[in-house]
C-alpha cells in the first residue's frame, strides 16, 4: 500500500498506472507463453508415446510372424524387443 499513498504516485498518477498496466501485461504475456509451451510439450509427449506404442506393436507382430514365444523376449529401455537368450534385437 506504499505506492497509492506515496506523494510521487499522486503527482504522477497517469505514469504510475501505465507502469502498473505494463507490468500486469508482461506477466499476462509470460503466463500465456508458459501455458502454450506446456500444452505443446504435452502434445509432443503424447505423439512420442503413440509412436513408441506403434513401434512396439510392429515389433510384436514381426515376432509372432517368426513364431517367437513372448516368454523368450524382453523390451530394453529404448523400446527394442530383444531375445532373452542372446540379447540380440529381434527385428
Amino acid at each position: 500500500m506504499a505506492t497509492p499513498q506515496s506523494p510521487w504516485a499522486g503527482a504522477h498518477e497517469a505514469l504510475a498506472f501505465k507502469i502498473i498496466f505494463l507490468l500486469i501485461g508482461q506477466a499476462g504475456i509470460r503466463w500465456t507463453i508458459t501455458l502454450v509451451l506446456f500444452i505443446k510439450d504435452r502434445i509432443d509427449d503424447h505423439r512420442l508415446d503413440r509412436a513408441l506404442e506403434a513401434d512396439v506393436h510392429w515389433q510384436l507382430q514381426k515376432a509372432k510372424e517368426r513364431h517367437v514365444s513372448l516368454n523368450d523376449i524382453y523390451m530394453d529401455d529404448d523400446g527394442t524387443l530383444r531375445s532373452a537368450t542372446d540379447h540380440k534385437p529381434l527385428v
